[in-house]
């Protein structure tokens, strides 16, 4: 069984290998108290979870590799209508520039590029009475 040693400054149960504290950094070079059997485990168990952490975001990080593999490695061909929308978006930016704060302004590219499609369809729909046209 491997022994353990306690820090000094949050009670952390640790290694007794580790120079610093795994909780809080501080130095273990001269342990007050052994550690507990319970504090121990505890211990071991805390190691564990940052294993399986780890091994979580390596798996998260491979999934999001295959899920995005064919946006990276198929050809597409885009169309003439495929980035109408870009210029909005990037007059949002600028249109609510001198009005808004800077969270705002960022935020402004998304509210215009999906204000004007609405606006769009509110108009047909309501004023027109086109409902094919706002569709």
């Amino acid at each position: 069984m491997t022994a353990f040693k306690k820090c000094r400054q949050c009670g952390s149960s640790n290694r007794a290998r580790d120079k610093a504290c795994y909780n809080c950094q501080a130095d273990l070079d001269a342990p007050v108290e052994e550690a507990s059997p319970a504090d121990q485990e505890l211990a071991e168990l805390g190691h564990m979870e940052n294993r399986f952490a780890f091994y979580g975001k390596v798996f998260v990080f491979i999934l999001a590799l295959v899920i995005c593999r064919p946006y990276f490695v198929q050809a597409r061909v885009y169309g003439i209508f495929e980035w109408a929308i870009l210029p909005f978006h990037e007059a949002g930016h600028y249109f609510l520039m001198p009005f808004a704060p800077q969270t705002l302004m960022v935020a402004g590219g998304t509210i215009v590029q999906l204000g004007m499609p609405l606006g769009f369809a509110l108009y047909f729909a309501l004023k027109k009475r086109e409902f094919f046209s706002a569709t």
